[in-house]
């Protein structure tokens, strides 16, 4: 499963979605690297953006980068948690 998250980051990046990106590779549990794109472009594409919910709606009108944040926070706790 891993891998395949790891091959769907990849591709993700190399088609310059980095939301896609940062989910797998969440996914692939390559924290250090999620964090790596979530900081150089997930976070400002969304501090440029109008707002949090622009964007394509993939769940209940949510956009990409609101998921992709969430997802990240709750990897966080889990993490802290987990220590």
């Amino acid at each position: 499963m891993e891998l395949v998250a790891e091959a769907v980051a990849t591709w993700a990046k190399h088609q310059g979605d980095y939301h896609t990106a940062c989910t797998a590779l969440m996914a692939a549990q390559q924290w250090h690297d999620a964090h790596e794109v979530l900081c150089m472009h997930v976070a400002p594409s969304l501090m440029l953006s109008k707002g949090w919910v622009q964007g394509s709606s993939v769940f209940f009108g949510w956009s990409k980068t609101l998921l992709c944040v969430f997802a990240y926070v709750h990897m966080c706790v889990r993490m802290c948690m987990s220590v």
